[in-house]
C-alpha cells in the first residue's frame, strides 16, 4: 500500500514539473520581448488635491472597502482605428507616426499600421460576450478578491497614451474631470502583437 501512494505522489510530482516546463504563455512571450513598453509609472493627479502617485488621495475611510473598478471600452465600441470590424480593414498600433508610417510585421509590432485578417475582426457576438460576461465577471470577481482603504475625488489619469503597442491616446474625460468612485481604471482596446 505505501509503496503504491508512494508511486503515485511520484507520478504526480513528475507529471507537474513536465507540465510546469511545458508551459507557455503569451503574456511571458510579450513580457520578454516588449518589455520596454511595459514598463511605464504614471504620476497621477487625484482631482480637489494634486498629490503624485507615491503619496496617493486623501483617505476616505479607513475601513477597507472592495476595490472601485471601472473598465473604458470605448475603443472597442466606436469607429476606432484599433479595433477591426471587417477583414481587409487597415488597423493601427499605438501611434504610427513615431515610426514614420511603418508597417506592422515580426520585428515591427508597436507605433505600426497593418490589415486585419478574418480572425482579427470583432464581431458582435465577440463584442457582447467580451462586454456582457468577461469583463463583469473579471470586475465582480477582482472586486471580492481585493479590498482597498478607499479615497476621496476623483481618479485623474495623465494625458499621453496608456497601454501596450504603443496604446491608445487617454480620453480628455479622464484627464479632466476624471473618473468619479473609482480605485482602479482600465482601457480595454485591440491589441496584435
Amino acid at each position: 500500500m505505501q509503496r503504491n501512494v508512494l508511486f503515485v505522489f511520484a507520478t504526480a510530482v513528475l507529471l507537474h514539473q513536465a507540465l510546469v516546463i511545458a508551459h507557455s504563455c503569451i503574456h511571458d512571450e510579450l513580457i520578454k520581448r516588449e518589455g520596454h513598453l511595459m514598463k511605464k509609472v504614471v504620476p497621477q493627479n487625484y482631482g480637489e488635491t494634486t498629490l503624485d502617485y507615491k503619496t496617493g488621495r486623501k483617505l476616505l475611510q479607513t475601513t477597507p472597502q472592495p476595490i472601485r473598478i471601472h473598465v473604458d471600452t470605448s475603443y472597442l465600441t466606436t469607429d476606432s482605428p484599433y479595433t477591426c470590424y471587417k477583414a481587409g480593414q487597415q488597423f493601427q498600433n499605438g501611434d504610427p507616426s513615431v515610426t514614420g508610417g511603418a508597417t506592422c510585421s515580426s520585428s515591427v509590432t508597436a507605433n505600426c499600421y497593418g490589415t486585419c485578417t478574418q480572425d482579427d475582426v470583432l464581431t458582435q457576438t465577440k463584442m457582447d460576450y467580451l462586454v456582457g460576461t468577461v469583463i463583469p465577471a473579471a470586475i465582480g470577481w477582482l472586486t471580492n478578491a481585493l479590498s482597498v482603504t478607499p479615497v476621496v475625488g476623483n481618479l485623474v489619469l495623465s494625458s499621453g497614451s496608456c497601454g501596450f503597442n504603443g496604446g491608445v491616446p487617454v480620453p480628455s474625460s479622464y484627464v479632466s474631470p476624471g473618473r468619479a468612485n473609482t480605485g482602479t481604471f482600465y482601457m480595454c482596446y485591440q491589441c496584435r502583437s
